[in-house]
C-alpha cells in the first residue's frame, strides 16, 4: 500500500516494481557428515568458489543430475580435462526434454569424451574419506569423488513476494501482462509464474521482457504463452528444442550429413515441437517462426 521497499541501506519508494528474483538449486535430501560440502551454483559468489574448489587439486567431479544444467557442466568439465559422473534417476540425459533417440545419442557423445553416466539412481550419503568424499547412491553403489556438485532443479525465490502478501504457486504468480497480483509490481523471468507455468530459458524471458517494457510505458503487449525454444550449450552435440505442449508422436525427419539430425513431435497432421541436432542446430529459430508465425 505504501509503495515502499525496505533494504538494509535504507527505504526506497516505487511507482511501479519488476521483481527479478530468480531461482535456486533444488536442495537434495542428503545424509553424511560431508553432504554440506555438495556445491550448488546459482549466482556468481557460488561459482567462484566452485572455481577455487576446481583450483585446489581436483580431478573427479560428481554431478546430481542430467538436465539442462548438469549436462552443459559435465560437457564443459571433461573438456577442462576433470573425470565427471552424472548421477540421474531417469533413463538418459534430458529425459524431460529430448525423445530417447536424441538422448542416447547425447549420452553416447559425452560417454566419448570420458563422463561416466550413472542413471536409475539417486545420491543418498555423502562422507569424508581421507581428502576425498565418498559417495554412496541410493543403488549402493559407491565410489570415491573429489567435488560433488548439484544440478537437480531450480525452485523460484518466492519469499519476498509471500512477505509482501502476493499470489505465489510455483512462482510468483502473474497474468500474460506480467503483472501480479498487485498491478503496479511486475515479475519476470525464473521467479515467475505465467498463469501457472514457469518459463525459465532466455527466448521466452526476453519476450517477458518485452511485454513489461511496454506495460511500463502505457501499451499492453502482452506475453504469448508458447512453448520455448531451448539451445542447449553441448557443442560436442549441439541441440535447439522446442518441447511440445501436448501430447505428441515423435518422428525422425531424415537429414543430408551424418552431423545432423532432425525429429519432430506430431499431433496427427500438426508439427508442435522439434529437436534439432548437429549442424541441423543452428535452423532452430528460422524453424520456430515457421511454426509459431
Amino acid at each position: 500500500a505504501k509503495k515502499r521497499i525496505t533494504t538494509a541501506k535504507g527505504g526506497i519508494n516505487y511507482g511501479q516494481l519488476v521483481l527479478a528474483l530468480g531461482a535456486q538449486q533444488r536442495a537434495l535430501p542428503i545424509d553424511g557428515d560431508a553432504a554440506d560440502q555438495v556445491l550448488r551454483v546459482n549466482d556468481l559468489a557460488a561459482y567462484r568458489r566452485l572455481r577455487q574448489r576446481l583450483d585446489d587439486g581436483v580431478k573427479h567431479v560428481t554431478i546430481l543430475g542430467a538436465g539442462l544444467i548438469g549436462c552443459e557442466f559435465a560437457e564443459d568439465l571433461s573438456g577442462a580435462g576433470y573425470e565427471v559422473s552424472v548421477v540421474d534417476p531417469t533413463d538418459y540425459p534430458l529425459a524431460s526434454l529430448l525423445p530417447q533417440e536424441t538422448g542416447q545419442q547425447l549420452r553416447e557423445t559425452l560417454q566419448r569424451k570420458g563422463v561416466s553416466w550413472l542413471f536409475h539412481a539417486t545420491a543418498d550419503r555423502v562422507e569424508h574419506s581421507g581428502g576425498r568424499l565418498r559417495m554412496t547412491l541410493s543403488d549402493g553403489d559407491a565410489f570415491e569423488t573429489d567435488l560433488v556438485l548439484s544440478a537437480a532443479g531450480l525452485v523460484a525465490n518466492t519469499q519476498l513476494a509471500e512477505k509482501a502478501g502476493l499470489a505465489t504457486a510455483r512462482g510468483i504468480m502473474t497474468d500474460r501482462l506480467m503483472q501480479t497480483s498487485q498491478a503496479d509490481v511486475f515479475a519476470i523471468g525464473d521467479c515467475a509464474a505465467v498463469e501457472g507455468q514457469v518459463f525459465a530459458y532466455i527466448e521466452p524471458i526476453r519476450r517477458q521482457a518485452a511485454t513489461i517494457a511496454a506495460k511500463l510505458v502505457g501499451e499492453d503487449s502482452p506475453f504469448d504463452v508458447k512453448p520455448p525454444l531451448v539451445r542447449i550449450k553441448t557443442p560436442s552435440l549441439p541441440l535447439t528444442v522446442c518441447p511440445p505442449s501436448e501430447a505428441a508422436q515423435t518422428a525422425s525427419i531424415p537429414q543430408p550429413g551424418d552431423d545432423a539430425g532432425r525429429v519432430d513431435f506430431r499431433s496427427g497432421d500438426r508439427l508442435v515441437g522439434f529437436v534439432l541436432s548437429g549442424a541441423e542446430a543452428n535452423n532452430g529459430m528460422q524453424l520456430y517462426r515457421e511454426l509459431y508465425a
